[in-house]
């Protein structure tokens, strides 16, 4: 087997392929995934399919909620991209975030606006955020991860979850990054 094939096996993998009971030790019972697209000018230059993994942060932050009431007043959820690699020990401090004119974290709202897809599919309960947009004004950093969080902007906020795009994105002027967010609970 040559590194070219084992990098595309690597680069082909997805939660999906997995049998439940490997998946579920290794992510858990909540499954996020991005569907995305990159566009100029209304041509699709570029899309995928990712799968996200959830942090010590969000599975603290989910506990306090539901089981003490100290879920926080947060009004919305907002979605950024990164250039480095989180992990589940990963905070917003050590997040890179990606940089460049007109880039900024896209607000989800917390209601059924945010969330307008909502229900049991196949036995597992689904939340779809609405469609949401990123578009650059100039170059930016390329975006190598997507993350949810529960501040607008800055460091000092909670890093709920995140994922690996499955190719980088680049976005120069007048390019957009559009994508919904899923969320499964198994």
């Amino acid at each position: 087997m040559g590194l070219s094939h084992i990098k595309a096996r690597i680069k082909s993998f997805n939660i999906n392929k997995l049998p439940r009971s490997i998946s579920r030790l290794m992510y858990g019972d909540i499954i996020g995934q991005l569907s995305w697209e990159k566009r100029e000018n209304g041509l699709i230059l570029a899309s995928g399919l990712d799968t996200n993994l959830i942090t010590d942060q969000f599975k603290q932050d989910l506990l306090e909620l539901m089981y003490v009431g100290l879920g926080g007043d947060h009004t919305a959820v907002y979605m950024g991209l990164a250039n480095s690699a989180p992990n589940k020990d990963s905070t917003l401090g050590n997040t890179v975030e990606v940089a460049g004119t007109g880039y900024a974290r896209q607000t989800i709202q917390r209601n059924t606006l945010g969330w307008p897809v909502r229900g049991l599919v196949n036995n597992d309960w689904i939340i779809q955020s609405l469609l949401l947009t990123f578009t650059a004004s100039s170059t930016w950093t390329t975006a190598n991860y997507g993350f949810l969080t529960n501040v607008q902007s800055g460091i000092n906020g909670r890093l709920w979850n995140f994922l690996a795009l499955s190719q980088p994105v680049e976005l120069t002027a007048g390019q957009e990054f559009t994508c919904n967010y899923k969320i499964t609970l198994r």
